[in-house]
């Protein structure tokens, strides 16, 4: 590293912000605890004991000493089992001792490895963000595990256990320092000029506080932080607890109705019906509330210069940072429980490697994601990361779209019922299934024609001069703003269907995932993807 002044680390352990606008711009910050190899603190050995990864270890080498032990007669297992501890806590020490962390020539530098040495170089400013969490043991003693992850990476290119608050913000300040060679836009932080900064308290528990303009303090200003109440209600609309709670409730009915067996009273059995549905509506809904409040306790969204910093849990202390130039896309998500408490999900894509292979919850790992964010702030955490971004969407996809969905979702369930019903009276089936199968017909027809037009109905897109912005949805409303400088490709698909209506499908993908646009007017399309190409071509600006 060249020699310069040097950067003190914070004191406080909740001082690990990005950087703020009275640092200098265009170099790299020295390092100081990093500009020599270091291993991680000692502690890191006890909580590698409780990793997950370890714990798998651990278990692997355990299970056939217990297969062993229970052949020999158990005699064995008194000198296998101790043996196979004391080995797996040796191999974390060594494992510990053997890896060391360095910054050199603007690259964060990790060796390890027991027998065979990896030597793992990663440029600063490919650094695409530093999460931290800490569990029971890091609380202890105040220490925290990090995770460096980059754009090519499907996950965290390595992990430390085990590091102090003073690393991690050097570690911060030097990512950081290197992204800033390239001054961002203006027009990119300063996104509120008309709001202030809020005086008094730093915020009140629950409330939304507008996004100040200009420099940010370093910790940064306090733009949500979630109550208990809120919690609760993060607990209640999370996607998937509805329909848990309702198969949990059935379970419970289910298991009410198995005690007609032993009672002889019709009241008896309808009461009990109800206890048990009711009590396991009531145990799955209690379980949603409490995993919600333990994953995000005291979740709090920071606002500063360079994007926005989330910190969150209860067991678990997770901290994320979402900045400005390396986030995608903003997706905005409600479901109808959501939209009755004038709340939505957001979730910010970055620049990733994995950006379609997202988890069960459609959320890739290295996405923020506030959940419960109140609707009259979402315009304002838009704005941070897209300008300009309108606030009703005008144009429409084809209405032949209407009759394609309605081909797949209603008429062809419709005809299938119907055929069966046919078969039935053909071959002097059961007349009530018959009915039963003209009935499903009827409301497979009536339900995918309705749907297919509201549908139809809800999809908007808008193309402005740097912004392409859609949503649609019927059941989950859905909205997602890119900016145009971002898309790395234009794809335009035509089915056979399609090429016989004279349709197409645009897709414009980006690092952190794709924004599509189905059934639009072949003219449309090719447009739209010319504009994209041409507006890409010619941006200034970094896409990432």
């Amino acid at each position: 590293m060249s020699p310069g002044p040097g950067r003190a680390p914070p004191d406080s352990s909740d001082d690990v912000g990005p950087l703020t606008d009275s640092d200098p711009v265009g170099e790299s910050p020295p390092a100081q605890l990093l500009s020599t190899p270091q291993r991680q603190l000692p502690i890191a050995i006890v909580a590698g004991l409780f990793d997950a990864s370890t714990l798998r270890q651990l278990g692997e080498v355990l299970f056939p000493v217990v297969i062993v032990g229970v052949t020999a007669g158990g005699r064995l297992s008194f000198v296998l089992l101790p043996f196979a501890i004391l080995l797996t806590i040796a191999l974390v020490a060594l494992r510990w001792w053997r890896t060391t962390f360095w910054v050199q020539d603007d690259e964060l530098i990790l060796q390890s490895g027991i027998l065979s040495r990896t030597r793992l170089q990663l440029p600063l400013d490919r650094i695409q963000q530093i999460s931290t969490e800490q569990g029971i043991v890091q609380q202890l003693f105040d220490v925290r595990k990090v995770a460096v992850e980059t754009a090519g990476s499907t996950g965290a290119e390595f992990t430390l256990t085990a590091v102090s608050n003073a690393v991690v913000a050097e570690l911060r300040q030097l990512v950081v320092g290197a992204d800033r060679q390239v001054p961002p836009e203006p027009s990119m932080i300063d996104i509120a000029p008309g709001l202030q900064p809020p005086t008094g308290p730093p915020v009140a528990t629950g409330a939304p506080v507008g996004l100040p303009a200009g420099g940010a303090q370093r910790k940064g200003e306090i733009v949500l932080n979630h109550s208990l109440p809120d919690l609760v209600r993060v607990g209640l609309v999370r996607p998937g607890g509805q329909l848990l709670s309702a198969i949990v409730a059935l379970l419970g009915l289910g298991l009410g109705s198995t005690i007609d067996r032993f009672v002889e009273s019709r009241l008896t059995s309808v009461l009990a019906q109800i206890t048990f549905g009711g009590g396991a509506l009531a145990f799955a809904t209690v379980a949603l509330i409490g995993g919600a409040v333990i994953r995000d306790y005291d979740l709090t969204v920071w606002r500063s210069e360079q994007g926005l910093r989330l910190t969150a849990g209860l067991v678990t202390k997770r901290e994320q940072f979402a900045r400005t130039e390396r986030v995608q896309l903003v997706r905005s998500r409600a479901n109808p429980l959501e939209r009755m408490l004038s709340r939505t999900t957001v979730v910010l894509p970055q620049a990733s490697a994995s950006a379609g292979g997202d988890n069960a919850n459609g959320v890739s790992t290295k996405n923020v994601l506030i959940p419960s964010t109140p609707d009259e702030l979402v315009p304002q955490l838009t704005q941070l990361f897209v300008t300009h971004a309108p606030a009703d969407l005008t144009q429409g996809i084809s209405e032949r779209a209407r009759r394609r969905w309605s081909l797949f979702g209603g008429i062809w369930p419709g005809v299938f019922f119907g055929a069966y019903a046919a078969v039935v009276v053909i071959f002097d089936g059961p007349r009530r299934l018959a009915v039963v199968a003209l009935c499903f017909a009827a409301v497979a027809v009536a339900v995918g024609f309705t749907f297919a037009s509201a549908s139809q109905r809800r999809w908007k897109w808008e193309l402005g001069e740097e912004l392409l912005s859609i949503r649609h949805g019927v059941v989950f409303d859905q909205r997602t703003d890119v900016e145009i400088r971002k898309i790395q490709s234009v794809g335009v698909e035509r089915g056979w269907w399609q090429r016989r209506h004279g349709l197409a499908s645009i897709s414009c993908n980006t690092a952190g995932g794709s924004v599509n646009i189905p059934h639009l007017d072949l003219a449309v399309a090719e447009g739209l993807r010319d504009h994209v190409l041409a507006t890409v071509e010619q941006s200034p600006g970094p896409w990432m």
